[in-house]
């Protein structure tokens, strides 16, 4: 049992606070409320939650670097298409300092005599292009942390507890997943508890049939960037979630939003009620979430200052 709230807790706690109770009208069905709830988290909360840069949603990730080419895409699920810092990981698994971000009109200055190691980049549109490039002689990896976007809030019948981990690629579900779920698709695994961080993402199974799923790749950990899978987690479809990627303090406020936000149209003097408690809960919840690491400042002891972050 834990203090999270699942999508059908959250949509219970949107029609206790606009007082529709449980009839499904046009506006407020239950599949409105769940695009009001994914709408909220992502406009409202997300946004304040990497306001204090305190790396809330922070995933790293690999991408193997090809010969020949400088040019690598930002992760798709990466929020805003933001991310927090990237390193070059040759053969060996040696890795670069933080790579340093310049602007176009600075290109040419990027010393050119480092071999086969990148030192600093540019970003243009969705990809970040490392300098020098040097990319013919570019190899191992683009160490990569990024914001990772909280997954779209599903029903119950769209996420499945995992019971058991059988071996370092198979679990057994609580249920039996859909018969339309199958080896083409994309699948995550996220955490039941506050946070519900995502331990691996966008994988491949190699067989899915009845409660039963094996994965194409280990999901002990061992892959780079993953957590392991334990049971209690959640099995979905992957950019969908069981609960919010939210402190758990926080999915008490993104209910009192989505309220907010569907009480408008219908009664304007409760929305404004229900829009006085969510600025109230967001001030109050600054205290727990501006600061994460109270014990001392942060420190940077490579020297390297990204001025668009602070740190």
């Amino acid at each position: 049992m834990t203090d999270t709230y699942t999508t059908e807790q959250l949509i219970q706690s949107v029609r206790l606070r606009t007082r529709i109770g449980t009839a499904q009208i046009p506006g407020a069905r239950d599949s409105d409320i769940i695009m009001i709830l994914n709408e909220e988290m992502k406009t409202l909360l997300l946004p304040a939650l990497m306001k204090p840069k305190e790396d809330y949603f922070v995933r790293g990730t690999r991408i193997t670097m090809t010969s020949g080419t400088a040019k690598y895409r930002i992760p798709s699920r990466a929020s805003g298409l933001k991310f927090r810092a990237a390193y070059h990981v040759d053969s060996n698994g040696t890795r670069s300092d933080c790579l340093k971000r310049v602007t176009r009109l600075d290109m040419n200055s990027v010393p050119t005599d480092t071999g086969s190691t990148a030192v600093a980049f540019v970003l243009e549109g969705p990809y970040i292009v490392l300098l020098p490039d040097q990319s013919a002689a570019f190899s191992g990896f683009l160490e990569l942390y990024f914001y990772m976007r909280p997954g779209d809030l599903v029903t119950l019948d769209n996420y499945f507890k995992i019971s058991s981990v059988d071996s370092t690629t198979q679990v057994t579900l609580e249920d039996n997943v859909p018969t339309e779920w199958t080896t083409a698709d994309l699948y995550d695994v996220h955490s039941e508890s506050s946070g519900a961080e995502v331990k691996c993402w966008d994988r491949t199974v190699s067989s899915i049939s009845g409660n039963t799923v094996v994965f194409s790749s280990a999901i002990d950990g061992s892959v780079w960037g993953d957590y392991p899978v334990v049971a209690g987690d959640y099995f979905v479809i992957a950019g969908t979630a069981a609960v919010p990627a939210l402190p758990v303090e926080l999915h008490t406020v993104l209910a009192a939003a989505a309220a907010a936000a569907l009480a408008g149209p219908l009664d304007p003097d409760l929305a404004g009620k229900l829009e006085r408690d969510v600025a109230r809960m967001l001030a109050a919840a600054g205290y727990l979430f501006d600061v994460r690491a109270e014990g001392g400042s942060q420190i940077n002891v490579s020297g390297v200052r990204n001025p668009m972050y602070g740190a």
